[in-house]
């Protein structure tokens, strides 16, 4: 399972400050419909990869698991589909990328708010 964020202890200061960055008057409507859109999209694209992680080693221990008779090594070179897999990597690498972009984004609109009188 994914961890999402590096130190735990910072996340409910951050949930906090989230929270009271989108209830803060100043926020415009247009901003929050954005931020939500955001985060629908985020889940969206978090639960379609772990999906497909899921499906593809689901996959892959089915072929290893019909070629068990043949012995570890040679059930694994046929049965693991190496190009799926890189696509995986590199989409969860894209993922990883893209989310702290936003994240980023998202902490540097947070700490401008807070900086204004």
């Amino acid at each position: 399972m994914r961890r999402h964020c590096r130190n735990s202890a910072d996340s409910p200061e951050r949930q906090q400050e989230f929270l009271a960055y989108l209830a803060d008057a100043r926020t415009s409507d247009e901003e929050k419909g954005v931020i939500t859109l955001v985060l629908l999209g985020h889940a969206i694209v978090y639960l379609l990869l772990t999906a497909t992680e899921v499906t593809w080693i689901a996959v892959t221990a089915a072929r290893v698991w019909r070629r068990r008779e043949h012995g570890l090594l040679k059930a694994v070179r046929p049965g693991v589909d190496v190009p799926a897999l890189a696509a995986l990597l590199a989409a969860n690498m894209g993922y990883s990328v893209l989310r702290r972009a936003i994240l980023a984004r998202l902490n540097r609109r947070i700490a401008l708010r807070s900086r204004q009188p």
